[in-house]
């Protein structure tokens, strides 16, 4: 059995920075780093980031006279169902290249080819989510799930299928039936959000997918019984009214 080790000669342990205090971050900017973390799932959300960087140089090239008014229209509008993200972008190269052989200094500081600028663009991109994600994991609960709710509403396909809803009689089944055909809608979705994710180099596990589904179904209830309660306060109020102004006068009058 070997010898204990004398006091006087064990290993001091380097002694560890004290961790710094974490930064509890503002109701206005927990909210927004929410809503942008969620958005970034939304289907088509880099597609229309991308064209959005797009548009404004693709203006000057329309005043430079390098390219055509529709054809910039063409190239910044959101792709629909019959058509590649990409379909037209070729069109702002080619005249971006025609406004170069005229003007050398024409658009400073965009890159000549398109691979130059998909990385850079993603590059930067990516950047901001993980300062976005820490801030959001660092608020509050409300915040992040109130940020998560607005996000939803940049999704095309969520939005169109808002008014999809259940056959139930009871207002409770009509609820729950409402959670029900949103978590489904959400589930149909999960193949369009695993793609977004592959565009932007990131992972989609089976874990965040069933948790997006469970989100839908709550979101599903929460807002349709806080849809169908502040319908009936809207709709009782005038009734209501002036029963509570008898009530009142009433009770002063004892």
């Amino acid at each position: 059995m070997p010898a204990p080790i004398p006091l006087s000669f064990r290993p001091i342990a380097p002694q560890q920075p004290s961790p710094e205090p974490v930064r509890v971050p503002g109701v206005a900017e927990g909210l927004l780093a929410s809503f942008r973390v969620v958005a970034r799932d939304a289907p088509k959300n880099e597609e229309i980031e991308r064209k959005q960087r797009l548009r404004q140089a693709s203006w000057e090239l329309v005043h430079l006279g390098a390219l055509d008014p529709a054809d910039a229209i063409r190239i910044t509008q959101t792709s629909s169902a019959f058509e590649t993200p990409d379909q037209y972008e070729h069109l702002f190269w080619s005249g971006l290249d025609k406004a170069r052989r005229t003007n050398p200094k024409a658009l400073p500081g965009w890159p000549g080819k398109r691979e130059e600028f998909d990385q850079a663009w993603r590059a930067e991109r990516n950047s901001t989510l993980p300062k976005d994600q820490a801030v959001s994991d660092a608020s509050p609960w409300w915040t992040r799930v109130a940020g998560g709710v607005g996000a939803t509403f940049t999704d095309p396909y969520q939005v169109a299928t808002m008014p999809v809803g259940g056959g139930a009689r009871t207002v409770l089944g009509k609820v729950f039936m409402s959670g029900i055909t949103n978590a489904l809608l959400e589930g149909a979705e999960q193949p369009l959000v695993a793609r977004e994710r592959q565009a932007q180099g990131r992972d989609y596990t089976a874990s965040e997918r069933a948790t997006n589904i469970a989100f839908a179904f709550g979101g599903g209830v929460v807002l349709d019984a806080g849809g169908r309660g502040l319908a009936r306060v809207v709709s009782d109020g005038p009734a209501v009214a002036p029963a509570g102004r008898r009530r009142v006068r009433a009770r002063d009058a004892l």
